[in-house]
């Protein structure tokens, strides 16, 4: 059984170019070619340990 990896991208989106580096990073990290990662994206404020 494969594990599967955590990604968290925490971002401050206070302008159009780094929401746009934001979902660039999502996207990327979901990309079919790479498997087993579990991608989570959250507000630097919203972020909590458990992430």
């Amino acid at each position: 059984m494969t594990v599967k990896k955590k990604l968290l991208i925490v971002a401050n989106v206070a302008s159009e170019n780094t929401n746009a580096l934001a979902d660039t990073a999502v996207r990327g990290a979901n990309h079919p070619n790479i498997e087993n990662i579990e991608v989570k994206y959250t507000a630097p404020l919203q972020a909590v340990p458990n992430d």
